[in-house]
């Protein structure tokens, strides 16, 4: 859907977005925003934090393991 599309139809990328679909908002045939449900929304920002404390626990666990083996 173009940026112009989703001006115009709104509510329509609003009922989409909540029945579940993800909606790719493009300018000039280049994507630049994405039209989601909230639930998907909260699903991909849990999902991220997640993500980012098992790197954040991966590199305190090397950092003690490096720590380990020089002393």
């Amino acid at each position: 859907m173009t940026a112009t599309e989703a001006r115009v139809h709104f509510g329509e990328l609003m009922r989409r977005a909540r029945a579940g679909e993800t909606i790719t908002i493009t300018r000039r045939g280049k994507p630049v925003a994405v039209g989601m449900s909230y639930a998907m929304y909260q699903d991909l920002k849990a999902r991220k934090a997640a993500r980012e404390a098992s790197a954040d626990a991966a590199a305190v666990a090397n950092r003690d393991d490096e720590g380990d083996a020089t002393t």
